[in-house]
């Protein structure tokens, strides 16, 4: 193993959600992790931010509340005075987009709120922008010259066939839409969202009665302070989609906002997740798309996986990571694209959010029944 990437939980080095109050045992464990790693020559990859907001903070609106840049921000200073030493690639958020529409749309992930589904998601979506720029340009400003370390944002990034032969327009909008909203504004030459979210929701908004789009406007000010605010960029792909114009969704809400009906091939590769299709073409087709989009920028691959059976034989995943490094490798060989490395996920069968332990994404069998937890090598790991 050359690298490992983990997150810092936010309320367990600030038990109070706060940076007055900072757990020594919290910081010690982090210190302990980065430290046994670096003696093993395993480099630590560090996300700031994977979906654990202090409750005390969620009490106050959470990523709803605009205040919640400037205690992101303290956090992420604490994180950088005791860490950035040692570490030299931090991610501030992970996959941001999913975080705004688990959370305010589809109420998959806690904290479950609903209440301003159409509204709620994106000012979400710009607090986390703009929390990320922040610590982006905190870091530069205050401990860059002394570790020169990078920080960059993480996205979950599904690529999209139209279903129609020849709709381009359906691929655009769901890439816009799911991959653009957070990426643009940082990685593109212009900043601000993507104009074909920006007219879409607009037009939406009006139809709907309301007085204003529901997807506020950046001012200039931030679109400046937001783009080129990452050193990389980092991705998390998983499966495939098809996507043709329709009217679906709750009203209003960011399904609904896009006009695009999305489902699966079903002559696409199971595996144990229903949604999870086995497509590799469709990641080299991304990671192209991606290098094109926003100028080739620095990449690395943070999450890339299936679920397999509760079995050290897991050949299917095996085929998995032979078919999607080939495609990976094409993109960086006969394309150019900057990719720099590579991580899977998961180290070890874990605890998968709502899934809890029914999916096996690790390299390691953890035999659950066990008192012992014995861990054993899948043939994937080799």
């Amino acid at each position: 193993m050359k690298a490992y990437r983990f997150s810092i939980s936010w309320p367990r080095i600030l038990p109070t959600g706060f940076s007055n109050n900072i757990s020594k045992e919290g910081v010690t464990y982090y210190h302990n992790l980065i430290d046994d790693l670096l003696i093993n020559d395993i480099e630590p990859i560090v996300t700031l931010y994977h979906w654990d907001l202090p409750q005390v903070i969620e009490d106050a609106g959470g990523w709803l509340n605009p205040h919640v840049i400037d205690w992101f921000v303290d956090y992420a200073r604490v994180a950088f005075k005791e860490f950035a030493p040692k570490v030299k690639k931090f991610i501030t958020l992970n996959e941001p987009l999913d975080n705004c529409i688990y959370v305010y749309n589809m109420r998959i992930h806690a904290p479950s709120k609903s209440s301003l589904r159409g509204i709620g998601e994106y000012i979400c979506g710009e607090n986390i922008l703009k929390a990320h720029a922040r610590v982006y340009r905190m870091y530069q400003k205050e401990f860059k010259d002394i570790y020169n370390g990078l920080v960059g944002i993480n996205a979950h990034v599904k690529n999209f066939y139209p279903k129609h032969e020849n709709d381009s327009e359906s691929v655009e909008i769901a890439f816009q839409f799911s991959i653009g909203w957070m990426l643009h504004p940082i990685f593109s030459e212009t900043g601000h969202y993507p104009n074909i979210m920006k007219n879409l929701i607009d037009i939406k908004s009006q139809k709907q009665d309301y007085s204003r789009s529901r997807l506020l406007k950046l001012g200039d000010n931030w679109v400046d302070y937001i783009r080129g605010a990452s050193d990389f960029l980092l991705i998390n792909h998983y499966t495939f989609a098809r996507v043709e114009r329709g009217d679906v969704g709750l009203k209003p809400s960011f399904f609904n906002d896009q006009g695009l009906i999305e489902d699966q091939d079903p002559t696409w590769e199971n595996n144990t997740i229903p949604w999870l299709k086995i497509v590799p073409e469709g990641f080299g087709i991304i990671l192209r798309k991606l290098a094109i989009e926003y100028n080739n920028p620095l990449m690395y691959i943070t999450e890339n996986d299936i679920s397999s059976e509760n079995t050290i034989d897991d050949d299917d995943r095996v085929r998995y990571y032979q078919k999607y490094l080939k495609e990976m490798l094409i993109s960086i060989h006969h394309h150019k694209v900057n990719i720099k490395g590579y991580l899977l996920w998961y180290f070890i069968d874990s605890f998968e959010w709502t899934s809890g332990y029914s999916q096996n994404f690790g390299i390691v069998h953890i035999n659950f029944n066990d008192p012992e937890r014995k861990r054993t090598l899948k043939k994937s790991a080799y």
